[in-house]
C-alpha cells in the first residue's frame, strides 16, 4: 500500500507554528531496527525538503520538526534561539483536561490513535523559562515528562506514524488568536514552576534568594556550564567559603540536564574562585579576544595564508564571506553586560560598574576589530592551509563523512578541518539504473571502458594523486562526454572546480597563473573545449598532475604553497598539441575514446535533470569504483592504451616527417641544414609548429641518428627521399 503524504497539512502546521521562519527537520526509523540510514537532520523550509521527507517517510522514517526556533546549524540546546510554543505530548493521557482548562491550545494534533499533542504559542518565553514550564505542564496534564528539552522535536502532521499500524498524523483543531504571554498562561493554567531545593545538611540554603534556589534546581543543556559558573561566582560574592559553595555547586550540578560530572562542576568552582582577579585583566582588547574564543572558539578558525576566518557550518568549515565573525564579536561584547549583572547580583558593584563601562566601549567598531584581530593568534584558532582537508581518504557528504578506505559513513568532526562537501547524501544501497544505461550507450556497450570510468571517478573522490594522470574524454560532438563531465562535477560539489581550458594551455610568460590558487583542496578539476591547434603547457601539466609542491597566490595576496590533490578531467573535440615525446608527459595521459555519436532522435533534453535524481545512486557507484581502484589501480583497458598511443603518434611530427619525407638506412647521410629546412617546410605546410634547429637536432640524436661535423654537420642513417632537391643539400651514399 502506498502511503501518500499530505503536504497541505504539513505546511499548515508549520505556518501556524513558525510563519515563514526557517525550520529544522529530524527523521528517525519508526521501526524496531532503528536503521541509521533513515536518521537525518535537514535545515530550511518544507518546500525544499518535501521530496526527501516523503521518500524517507515511505521508507519507514518518522518525520519530526523542532518546535522552537533554531540557528540552522544543528539540533542541540545551544542551537535554539527563541521559544515558539509550550506543548505537551499526552502519550495516552486524556485530552479532555486540556479542553476543560479554559486556555485553548492554538494547535491540537492527533499523532496516532487516541494520542494527542497540544501547542500553546507564546510571545515572550525566555530560553531559561522553557524547561521548568514544560515540566509544569507535564505535571498538570500527566503528559510525557521527558518533553522539556529546548531542541525537542515533535511529529509533523501530514506524514505517517509507522511504529505500529500506519496512521497519518493530523491537525484536529486550530485557533488563530494571538500568542499567549507566559505570565498569563502560568496564571490561567495555575502552573507551578518553583523548584524544590535539594536538601543538604548544614548548608545555609535559607540565605539564598529565589534565583539561587532556581540554580540549585539545575541548569538545562546549553546553559549548563555558564549557569553553574555564574552561580559559583555569586556564592563567592555573598561571602560563602569555598567548602560551603562546593556543596551547593555539586547539588546544582547533580540536577542539571544532562547531569554535570563532579569533576566538571569542581572546575566551574575553581574558575569562579580565581575569576575575580582575572576580571580586571580582562577589561582590555586582549580580554575581549579571549572572551570571543571562550564563547565561540570551537566554531572558529583563522587561516593566516588566506587572511580569512573559517566558521563551522553544519558539518564543515566555511570561509566567512558575510561577516559572521563580526556578528560573533558583537555578541561577545554584549555578553560583558551579563558579567556586569552577575557581579552586581553578587554585591560587587564597583566591579559591576567597570564591566558595564567596558561592555559599552567594547561595542565600538575599533574595539570589535581589535577583538577579532587579537583572536587570530589565540591558542587553537590558527589553522594552516596544510591542515585543511588533509585526510585524502575522507569525503564530506550531505549526511556526514565517508571513510573512502572502508566505505563507512560517520558524523563530521571539527578536528577533521574539512572545508568541502559533496552535496549528495550517501545511501549505500541507492541505485542509478538510468546512469548505468547512459554509460553503456555512450561507451557502445564496452563494459571494460565503463569499468575504467568507474575506477577513474572513484579515484577522483580521493585526494590521492599517485596515478599522476589526466583523464582526456575525446571524441566529436554529440557523444555524451560533456554530460558525463557535468555529472562528475556536480556529484563532487565543493570538491570539484571548473577551470578554463586556457589555464592548461601554453601562453606567453609561462609560470603558474593566479587561477591555480583557487584549485587548492579540489579533488576534481573539469575543463573542456580547447581550440584546435592549441598546445598544452607541458611543464605546468607535469606539475599539476605530479606530487610536487606548487606556490600560488590569489590576486593581491601573498604566495602560499600546496600540493595538488585534484585530478584533471578534460572533455574536448580537438586534441591539444603535445610537442614532447618523453615518457614523463605521455605517461600522464589517459585518453578515453568516445566513438559513439548519439543521433538527434535519441537526444533527451531532460537527461541531466533525470540523472540528478540518481545522484545518491551514482555516489554509491563511484564509491564502489574507489574501492575497486584501491584493489587493482586504474588498470586502463586496451582501448584506452591504444587511443593514447594513437594520440602520441599523431603528436610525433618528427616521426611523421621521417615517415613521409626521409629514408632511414645505415648508408644514408644528409646535411643537418637540409634536413631541418625540409622538416620546417613540411611542418608549416601541415599547419604545425616547427622546433628550433637546436631542439630538432636533439630529437634526431634521441632517435639514434649520429652526426658528424667536418665543416658542415652531416647526419648518418637518415637522408631525404625527395631527390629533386639540389645535391649540395643532401646526399645518399650508395657505396
Amino acid at each position: 500500500m502506498t502511503l501518500a503524504t499530505d503536504m497541505n497539512q504539513a505546511q499548515r502546521f508549520l505556518t501556524l507554528l513558525a510563519g515563514d521562519e526557517p525550520l529544522t527537520f529530524q527523521t528517525f526509523d519508526d521501526g524496531a531496527t532503528k536503521n541509521p540510514k533513515l536518521a537525518r537532520i535537514l535545515h530550511g523550509n518544507l518546500e525544499e525538503h518535501a521530496a526527501a521527507l516523503s521518500v524517507l517517510n515511505a521508507q519507514g522514517a518518522g518525520i519530526f520538526v523542532m518546535v522552537n526556533c533554531g540557528d540552522g546549524l544543528g539540533r542541540k540546546a545551544a542551537n535554539v534561539t527563541d521559544i515558539r510554543a509550550l506543548f505537551v505530548d499526552l502519550d495516552g493521557a486524556p485530552l479532555e483536561p486540556i479542553l476543560a482548562a479554559g486556555v485553548e491550545p492554538h494547535i491540537t494534533i492527533e499523532s496516532s490513535a487516541d494520542r494527542y499533542h497540544a501547542y500553546w504559542l507564546v510571545s515572550d518565553c525566555a530560553l531559561e523559562q522553557f524547561t521548568p514550564l514544560q515540566a509544569a505542564l507535564a505535571a498538570k496534564f500527566n503528559s510525557d515528562p521527558k518533553v522539556k528539552d529546548l531542541p525537542r522535536v515533535m511529529r509533523l502532521p501530514g506524514f505517517w506514524h509507522q511504529k505500529a499500524e500506519p496512521i497519518q498524523t493530523r491537525i484536529i483543531e486550530e485557533k488563530s488568536h494571538a500568542p499567549y504571554a507566559v505570565a498569563e498562561l502560568m496564571e490561567r493554567l495555575e502552573l507551578n514552576t518553583k523548584p524544590t531545593a535539594k536538601s543538604i545538611d548544614d548548608t545555609p540554603v535559607q540565605t539564598l534568594n529565589f534565583d539561587r534556589k532556581n540554580a540549585i534546581a539545575g541548569f538545562a543543556q546549553g546553559n549548563r556550564d555558564d549557569g553553574l559558573f555564574r552561580y559559583a561566582c555569586s556564592l563567592r560574592g555573598r561571602g560563602l567559603d569555598k567548602k560551603e559553595a562546593q556543596l551547593l555547586v555539586l547539588a546544582a550540578a547533580a540536577n542539571c540536564q544532562p547531569l554535570m560530572p563532579e569533576l566538571d562542576a569542581n572546575k566551574c568552582l575553581e574558575s569562579a574562585w580565581h575569576y575575580d582577579s582575572a576580571r580586571t585583566e580582562r577589561l582590555t582588547d586582549v580580554g575581549n579576544a579571549k572572551r570571543l574564543v571562550s564563547l565561540h572558539g570551537r566554531d572558529l578558525r583563522y587561516v593566516p595564508e588566506f587572511k580569512k576566518w573559517l566558521v563551522w557550518d553544519v558539518g564543515r568549515w566555511l570561509i566567512d564571506e558575510d561577516g559572521e565573525i563580526m556578528r560573533r564579536a558583537k555578541i561577545t561584547a554584549a555578553a560583558v553586560y551579563v558579567e556586569a549583572k552577575s557581579a552586581s547580583e553578587a554585591g560587587e558593584q564597583p566591579m559591576a560598574d567597570k564591566l558595564a563601562s567596558h561592555a559599552g566601549k567594547s561595542q565600538s567598531v575599533q574595539r570589535l576589530k581589535a577583538m577579532i584581530e587579537l583572536a587570530q593568534t589565540e591558542p587553537g584558532i590558527p589553522a594552516r592551509t596544510t591542515e585543511l582537508d588533509n585526510n585524502n581518504y575522507l569525503l564530506g557528504v550531505a549526511n556526514g563523512v565517508i571513510n573512502l578506505e572502508t566505505g563507512a559513513l560517520r558524523e563530521p568532526r571539527r578536528e577533521d578541518l574539512i572545508t568541502k562537501r559533496a552535496l549528495v547524501a550517501y545511501e549505500p544501497d541507492a541505485k542509478a539504473p538510468m546512469f548505468l544505461a547512459f554509460l553503456d550507450r555512450i561507451m557502445g556497450g564496452n563494459q571494460a571502458l565503463v569499468g575504467f570510468i568507474q575506477r577513474a571517478v572513484g579515484y577522483s573522490l580521493t585526494g590521492i594523486t599517485d596515478e599522476q594522470c589526466l583523464f582526456f574524454l575525446h571524441g566529436s560532438g554529440q557523444n555524451g562526454k560533456s554530460t558525463l563531465l557535468t555529472v562528475i562535477k556536480e556529484l563532487l560539489g565543493d570538491y570539484a572546480m571548473q577551470c578554463p581550458a586556457e589555464t592548461l594551455m601554453a601562453k606567453q610568460g609561462g609560470g603558474i597563473p593566479n587561477d591555480i590558487a583557487r584549485l587548492r583542496g579540489a579533488r576534481m578539476v573539469a575543463t573542456s573545449e580547447t581550440e584546435d591547434g592549441r598546445r598544452f603547457a607541458e611543464a605546468m601539466l607535469k606539475q599539476l598532475t605530479g606530487q610536487d609542491t606548487i606556490a600560488a597566490r590569489f590576486l593581491f595576496a601573498e604566495y602560499f604553497e600546496f600540493i595538488p590533490n585534484f585530478k584533471i578531467w578534460l572533455a574536448a573535440n580537438h586534441k591539444p598539441v603535445i610537442r614532447g615525446d618523453d615518457f614523463a608527459i605521455w605517461r600522464r595521459i589517459r585518453l578515453i575514446p568516445f566513438a559513439v555519436t548519439i543521433p538527434p532522435e535519441e537526444k533527451d533534453g531532460k537527461l541531466p535533470e533525470k540523472l540528478r535524481a540518481e545522484y545518491p545512486g551514482i555516489l554509491a557507484w563511484a564509491l564502489q569504483g574507489c574501492l575497486e581502484w584501491q584493489r587493482q589501480g586504474l588498470n586502463p583497458p586496451p582501448e584506452v592504451l591504444a587511443a593514447t598511443e594513437e594520440y602520441k603518434s599523431e603528436m610525433d611530427l618528427i616521426g611523421k616527417w621521417i615517415e613521409e619525407c626521409c629514408i632511414t638506412a645505415s648508408h644514408a647521410t644528409a646535411k643537418a641544414s637540409a634536413l631541418y629546412g625540409n622538416y620546417k617546410r613540411w611542418v608549416e605546410d601541415n599547419g604545425g609548429f616547427a622546433l628550433s634547429s637546436t631542439k630538432f637536432g636533439m630529437k634526431l640524436g634521441d632517435r639514434g641518428y649520429q652526426k658528424e661535423k667536418s665543416g658542415t654537420v652531416v647526419y648518418h642513417g637518415i637522408g631525404l627521399a625527395d631527390t629533386t632537391d639540389s645535391l649540395d643539400s643532401f646526399s645518399v651514399s650508395t657505396s
